[in-house]
């Protein structure tokens, strides 16, 4: 079985939920490799300080993996989500909040030819206030929006 690759995170890797549920699920991820709940854990341990700051994940990110975890595979996972990203010290929150917002619904109106979803938006916003060019996702939507894709 292939092994899932750690990332070197750069100025800073972000997960999306697709990703997150794909490793704390033991599903496969869309190259078909399978990825176990500890790859999670690894993605996101951070390495010195000195090379790496920790990953940033919005809390509409965070929504939408425990809301997509509990669809999927009810409750018990969605829990074990949550209690991952508290014992991680290499996870940080970025809040969207108000004005976040008001920039994620301008970038989603004026990108209406692509097929972004709105949670999507809000962490390109975010990612680029934060010069974060790197995206731990599969997620080809952020290659579109001119991201460095780390998972194939």
């Amino acid at each position: 079985m292939a092994q899932f690759p750690r990332p070197r995170p750069t100025a800073g890797n972000r997960c999306d939920s697709s990703d997150c549920i794909i490793r704390l699920n033991g599903a496969r991820c869309g190259c078909g490799r399978r990825l176990r709940f500890g790859d999670l854990r690894r993605a996101f341990v951070t390495t010195p300080a000195a090379e790496s700051a920790s990953p940033p994940q919005t809390d509409y990110i965070v929504t939408e993996a425990v809301n997509l975890a509990n669809a999927r595979a009810r409750h018990h996972v969605a829990a074990r989500i949550l209690d991952l990203m508290a014992q991680t010290s290499g996870i940080r929150i970025e809040w969207v909040g108000s004005l976040r917002f008001e920039a994620a619904k301008a970038f989603y109106r004026r990108h209406a030819d692509h097929r972004y979803s709105f949670t999507d938006c809000t962490s390109f916003i975010v990612m680029r206030e934060l010069k974060i060019s790197d995206a731990l996702t599969t997620d080809r939507h952020f290659g579109e929006a001119g991201f460095r894709m780390l998972l194939p």
